[in-house]
């Protein structure tokens, strides 16, 4: 039985973002990228919340239409998984034709099939730089629906070790696509993975002028070297082609673990805090009902005692 566990656990694929398996709630909750701006809002959002639950504790009438408020959110969570999943499989569905397209060298080989349909690659596993600038307006006027172009190149350039020229080739790029009507950035190099110290430094140095480079003539770069350092579960074995573990996760599914653990489960912590703050409100107020009337029952006996 032990073993069974030990292999179905085994089949799990390893989460590209926080390289563990996805066995349980912890390891989901690791899974997820918390540095996306909607989910910073949206913890934000939980502790504002939690804020107005400790701070309405003195306030009946506000914590009871708060108390309704919440309780509404938590009963509409499913629809409001399911409409999500709704929009999200729609941005995956293709319209006219593409609007972004990945113009690159073997590193984005694998790439296809992990972006949705609006978002197509072309893969020129053998050209460099120049060979990328003499095609690409070619390739750009059978695209006409695409409103975003990624070019990432130069990695066979660095190999043959000639700085001058292929800092001549980038320079020429961005004037070969300065006449297209799309927004176009440059993806900068990727860093190596187990590949000699001198290809890094090479790679290091033409990003850092590439950077200074694309901001000079006010075309956008990607700083592949920030994104991908240090990230070996972004790669492929050979360590130079990227796997499908840095796309977007689908966090809106049918199960709705998600919006259950993040959005559902800390509104309804806050009402079950509302709902203990009005049981113990509920019980103060009997036990000082019945200290008055031992009181006054007490006074009343004392009364008679006297008389």
């Amino acid at each position: 039985m032990t073993h069974q566990k030990l292999q179905n656990a085994s089949s799990v694929p390893i989460d590209g973002f926080s390289n563990v398996r996805i066995t349980s709630i912890w390891t989901f909750l690791m899974s997820v990228q918390w540095s996306e701006p909607w989910l910073i809002g949206l913890l934000t959002f939980q502790a504002i919340c939690f804020g107005l639950t400790l701070l309405t504790c003195r306030f009946y009438r506000l914590q009871i239409c708060q108390f309704l408020v919440m309780v509404a959110m938590v009963y509409s969570a499913e629809y409001l998984n399911e409409l999500a999943a709704m929009n999200w499989r729609l941005q995956k569905e293709l319209t006219t034709g593409p609007q972004t397209l990945i113009v690159g060298d073997g590193a984005v080989i694998k790439t296809k099939h992990f972006f949705s349909k609006n978002t197509k690659v072309l893969c020129f596993t053998n050209d460099m730089v120049s060979d990328i600038s003499e095609k690409i307006l070619e390739i750009t006027a059978e695209h006409p629906t695409v409103k975003s172009l990624v070019i990432h190149t130069g990695a066979l350039d660095v190999v043959k070790q000639q700085s001058e020229v292929l800092k001549q080739d980038f320079n020429d790029l961005p004037n070969k696509v300065r006449c297209l009507n799309t927004e176009v950035f440059i993806s900068g190099p990727l860093p190596t993975v187990r590949r000699g110290d001198e290809r890094f430094s090479r790679l290091l140095m033409l990003n850092r002028w590439l950077k200074d480079t694309c901001a000079a003539q006010s075309v956008n770069f990607i700083d592949n070297f920030n994104i991908f350092w240090e990230r070996r579960h972004l790669f492929e074995a050979d360590g130079f082609c990227l796997n499908k573990s840095f796309s977007n996760f689908q966090y809106f599914d049918s199960t709705g673990m998600f919006i259950s653990l993040v959005y559902s489960i800390p509104l309804v912590f806050n009402t079950i805090i509302i709902v203990i703050v009005w049981v113990y409100r509920t019980f103060s107020t009997m036990t000082e009902l019945k200290t008055l009337q031992l009181k006054r029952k007490a006074q009343r006996e004392g009364r008679k005692k006297t008389q």
